[in-house]
C-alpha cells in the first residue's frame, strides 16, 4: 500500500511594509549638488587660467621640473652610494693589509725574543769563563 503525503502549508509571516519616503526627501541628491558645486568651480578655474589647455600644460610642467629634480637626485644618491661602497672597500682592504703586517711584526718579535735570549745565555756563558780566566790569573800572579 502506498501512503499519500499529505501537503502542508506554511504559514507566511507578513511584514509591515516600510514607509514610503516622502517626495521632498526623495528629490534631494546632496551628492549630486556637489559634483555640479564641483564641476563649477572645475570650469571657473579653466576659465580663469586661459583654458583647459594652459592649465593642463602649466601642471605638466610642473609635474616635469619635479621628475627632473627627482631623477638629479636619484643620480646624486647613486653616485654618493657607490662612493661610499668604494670608501668600505678600500677601508676593508687596509685593515686586511694592517692586519698582515701586524701578523708579521708579532713574528718577527717572537724572534727576535727568542734571539735575545739566546743572545742572553751566550753572554752568561762568556761571564761565567771570563770569571774563571780572572780566577786562573788571579791564582797564577799568586803561585809566581
Amino acid at each position: 500500500m502506498v501512503k499519500a503525503k499529505k501537503k502542508t502549508t506554511k504559514k507566511t509571516k507578513t511584514r509591515a511594509k516600510p514607509k514610503a519616503k516622502s517626495k521632498s526627501r526623495a528629490r534631494a541628491k546632496p551628492k549630486a549638488k556637489r559634483r555640479v558645486t564641483a564641476k563649477k568651480a572645475i570650469a571657473d578655474l579653466v576659465k580663469e587660467s586661459g583654458g583647459a589647455r594652459g592649465l593642463l600644460s602649466e601642471a605638466l610642467g610642473d609635474i616635469e621640473r619635479e621628475l627632473n629634480l627627482l631623477r638629479e637626485e636619484k643620480v646624486d644618491s647613486e653616485r654618493d652610494l657607490i662612493r661610499l661602497s668604494e670608501n668600505v672597500e678600500d677601508t676593508q682592504e687596509a685593515e686586511l693589509s694592517i692586519k698582515e703586517k701586524l701578523g708579521k711584526l708579532i713574528h718577527k718579535e717572537e724572534e727576535l725574543g727568542v734571539r735575545k735570549r739566546k743572545l742572553a745565555e751566550k753572554v752568561e756563558k762568556i761571564k761565567a769563563k771570563i770569571e774563571k780566566i780572572s780566577q786562573i790569573s788571579a791564582e797564577m800572579e799568586g803561585i809566581s
